[in-house]
C-alpha cells in the first residue's frame, strides 16, 4: 500500500444471500470478541382446531437467526441505527432519548 492512501473498498451483492424475518429481538450476548444478536418470530396458536386466531391465548417464538458481528462491526451498526432513529424522529439528536 502506498503511503497513506485510503484504502478502497466495494460493495458487492450476493442475491443468492439469505434473507430472514423476525418479530422480536431475542437476545444479545458478547463474549468479548464478537456481539451475537438472536432474533425470532412468534407464531399465535388457536385454543382449538378451526377456531379463529383472535382467540388465541398461546404464542411460540422461533429462533430465526443469529447474527455474529466483530465488535468494529457492532460499533457501525449502533451508530447507524441511531442515526436512523434520529431521522425517523424517534431519538433526540446528540442523545439517547426516545420520543415518546
Amino acid at each position: 500500500m502506498a503511503g497513506n492512501a485510503p484504502l478502497q473498498s466495494r460493495i458487492t451483492d450476493i442475491p443468492s444471500a439469505p434473507e430472514f424475518a423476525a418479530n422480536r429481538f431475542i437476545s444479545a450476548g458478547f463474549n468479548g470478541n464478537a456481539l451475537t444478536l438472536t432474533f425470532g418470530t412468534t407464531h399465535f396458536l388457536p385454543n382449538r382446531m378451526g377456531e379463529p386466531m383472535g382467540d388465541a391465548t398461546e404464542s411460540v417464538t422461533y429462533v430465526t437467526a443469529r447474527i455474529v458481528l466483530s465488535a468494529a462491526a457492532a460499533a457501525e451498526l449502533v451508530t447507524n441505527v441511531k442515526q436512523m432513529m434520529e431521522r425517523l424522529g424517534l431519538v433526540r439528536p446528540g442523545t439517547q432519548q426516545t420520543l415518546q
